[in-house]
Order: structure tokens, then sequence, then C-alpha cells
């Protein structure tokens, strides 16, 4: 993925250099054609909004296991994160943000509200809130079958504790 971010910049910058007149970028090792094929190709990698919502995934995972570990600044983390990829698969994606916005509201602000709390019953409530959110985002979005569960059991290997 860096691969991709630093073959995106030096294609953006190289474009900024374009001085008006088009010339035409050199080929990558699977990046070739016309100015506007290398775009498409870059575009296509950076795929719609089902790459946001593997991000997202993981990061409400994890926020899930901050909250339950009583790790309050990995909470905040990934908090901040989801929100982050959010922004970033509108840009991709600028229709999927009318339902998201709902998500991205009080529910956000009330899991905001408990991570700073450092409350672990307030954490769970705001918890179960932002699952229903997400469930209630899918649902407009037409793809109800994406459920999503409170995590029963940790996920990856990585357990990130708090100083105590």
């Amino acid at each position: 993925m860096s691969k991709l971010l630093a073959i995106a910049a030096i294609l953006a910058i190289m474009w900024s250099c374009n001085s008006g007149s088009e010339k035409n970028l050199p080929d990558g090792d699977w990046i070739k054609g016309s100015n506007a094929d290398k775009v498409e190709i870059i575009e296509r990698q950076y795929d719609g909004f089902s790459r946001t919502m593997m991000e997202v995934h993981y990061r409400y995972e994890e926020l899930y296991w901050a909250g339950q570990d009583q790790n309050w600044e990995y909470a905040n983390y990934q908090l901040e994160h989801i929100n982050e990829a959010m922004e970033k698969g509108f840009e991709r994606r600028p229709e999927r943000k009318v339902n998201s916005l709902e998500f991205l509201g009080t529910p956000t602000e009330i899991m905001q509200q408990a991570i700073d709390s450092k409350d672990p019953e307030q954490f769970s409530q705001a918890f179960r809130t932002y699952n229903a959110a997400c469930k209630s985002c899918h649902i407009k979005e037409e793809v109800s079958f994406i459920q999503t569960i409170i995590p029963e059991q940790r996920s990856g290997q990585t357990r990130f504790n708090a100083a105590k």
C-alpha cells in the first residue's frame, strides 16, 4: 500500500509540474498507458467504499477491545482513525456520506464522551449505540446483509495494554 501511495504522490508531483501542456508520464512496472489510463489504474487500486469498511471493521474491533482493556488512549486513537478512514472513503465515494453522517454524528459523540469518561460501563453502553448506528447505516445503504456485532473474541494477536 505504501508503494501505491508513493507512486500516486510521484504522479501528482509530476502532474503539478506540467505547466499546462500534456506530457506523458513514464510507465511504471505495472502502471502503463496514457496519463488517463494511469490515473484509472491508480483509482481502481484504491477501490471504493468497501476498502474503507475493511479498515473501519478492523478499527471497530480494536476500539471495542481497547475499551474492554480500559486503554482509553488506544480507544481514542481508534475512534479518531475510524473517522479519518470514513472521510477518506467519502473522497472516493461521496454518495456514501449522506447515510454515514448519522453514524459520524451523535453515536460518535457519545462514544467520544464514554472514552473521555474512562468509565467501562458508559463505554459498553456507548458501544451498543455505536453498533446500532453501524447497522442503521448498513440498512440505509442497502447492505443489511453485512452484520455488525459486538466482538466476542479478539481476532488479532496483538494486545495493547494501557500502562498501569
